[in-house]
């Protein structure tokens, strides 16, 4: 292979792979409604309890068809998380730490639903809670504080402000949906669909900074100048 089509390669792996954040994790919401409906289960209270969901709720028998959807996407989006290298040493930890925290949450589920007799323990169930605080937390922080370093790539001050602005808004977001959801079900004592569109939002604002980042590279060429020696 020429080093002109091996440094295209590359570069379209990078970009790729952030496409492919985006399209995980506004899917993933979608997806987790589709399989409840197309085995006649309800809209669940959360994402998490589609991991324990399955109709009629006063079956004996233990089918749980959105468990592999769930199990599954978490553990992608987590795995790629770590495995996708960044462009300094923080982004590189946070986003580390933060693919982690998704695969324990794959791995540990929630807590059991009433109507779920003997499906599991929930002696560990408080932990899939906290990987998923940790994990958006993480990605929060890469959107407030480790985009600078490519932003200064932006010949345009225009586009760079308004990067700059639409990261900060994400990382914003990102800290309130997950701790809208864990209010409303921790101290409002909500526990129906909203819990289930909160942490859909969350993930929403995920893809929409995996979108942006990408747009934002893509224009200043950051990458492709970097493999080329342009830069």
């Amino acid at each position: 292979m020429k080093p002109e089509k091996l440094q295209e390669h590359i570069y379209k792996t990078y970009y790729g792979l952030r496409n492919g954040f985006c399209v995980l994790a506004i899917a993933f919401p979608l997806l987790l409604i589709a399989i409840g409906w197309w085995n006649q289960i309800h809209l669940q209270g959360s994402m998490s309890a589609y991991y324990f969901a399955f109709a009629p709720e006063n079956s004996t028998l233990r089918v749980f068809p959105g468990r592999a959807v769930f199990v599954g996407l978490l553990f992608m989006l987590g795995v790629t998380m770590i495995l996708y290298k960044r462009f300094s040493w923080w982004e590189d930890w946070l986003l580390n730490i933060a693919g982690t925290a998704g695969v324990v949450a794959a791995l540990v589920p929630m807590q059991t639903p009433d109507y779920c007799d003997n499906c599991g323990s929930n002696t560990f169930a408080y932990i899939h809670e906290i990987a998923g605080v940790v994990a958006f937390s993480c990605i929060a922080l890469v959107a407030l504080f480790c985009t600078n370093g490519t932003l200064i790539k932006l010949s345009d001050t225009r586009k760079r402000r308004w990067f700059w602005w639409a990261y900060k808004t994400l990382g914003i977001l990102m800290i309130v949906a997950p701790l809208t959801a864990i209010v409303m079900t921790r101290i409002l004592g909500i526990s129906d669909e909203r819990i289930f569109f909160a942490e859909a939002a969350g993930l929403w604002v995920f893809a929409t900074f995996w979108a942006v980042r990408s747009y934002e590279l893509h224009l200043s060429q950051y990458e492709w100048n970097a493999l080329t020696g342009k830069s």
